[in-house]
């Protein structure tokens, strides 16, 4: 079993080293891939790995990136896992390059075995693992998440916020203000309507 620690993140990459080596030896396997999954939420996925289709698989792009509990391949590797890896800096592995990940998102990771062709000429086949889990929590999958991207300053909200006569201040005066258009407004359908009525009054007289 592979375990990876989450040493580093930030809004859109996570830097998992690893702690266990996938070596081939002289064992039936190419190469690794490693692939990710984006979470709904903190809560680990009910299923494994293994429950994936292979049609399910996607290429790193930026829609698949964003689509929730779907397999996407990002990385492909021909001997041994690296001892740290960047996630969503947009290096290329193999024939697959990870973009940036979605701020505040959670994700799992796990790795497939590429495994050798069998003599009767079959095609290369993949083999999955389990999730990939932390030594602090060795039973569970792993959740691993990116930072939340940071909001803009609202810098007048925090002026007011900290002088708050300023702000009863400026709430009088657009309320004068807006009270002083009003009063225009109605003052001018007045004089309209005034002197329509005189108008009215001079026509129905003279003629």
């Amino acid at each position: 079993m592979v375990f990876a620690e989450e040493v580093d993140r930030n809004e859109t990459t996570i830097t998992l080293q690893f702690h266990a080596q996938v070596e081939n030896d002289d064992s039936p396997v190419l190469g690794h891939q490693l692939c990710l999954v984006r979470l709904t939420n903190s809560l680990p996925l009910t299923i494994t790995p293994s429950q994936f289709r292979e049609s399910e698989y996607l290429f790193p792009d930026a829609s698949s990136l964003k689509l929730y509990e779907k397999p996407v391949v990002i990385g492909e590797f021909s001997q041994y896992l690296p001892r740290q890896i960047v996630i969503g800096n947009g290096v290329q592995y193999g024939d697959f390059k990870s973009g940036p990940l979605s701020p505040g998102s959670f994700y799992h990771f796990f790795i497939r075995e590429i495994h050798k062709q069998t003599p009767q000429g079959n095609k290369e086949h993949f083999q999955v693992t389990h999730f990939l889990r932390s030594h602090n929590s060795p039973v569970h999958p792993a959740v691993y998440t990116t930072k939340r991207g940071h909001a803009k300053p609202d810098i007048i909200g925090h002026v007011f916020q900290s002088y708050p006569l300023l702000r009863w201040v400026t709430v009088g005066f657009l309320s004068m203000l807006l009270m002083g258009m009003i009063g225009g407004i109605a003052y001018r359908c007045s004089r309209y309507v005034i002197f329509n009525c005189l108008l009215t009054f001079l026509v129905s007289t003279l003629f």
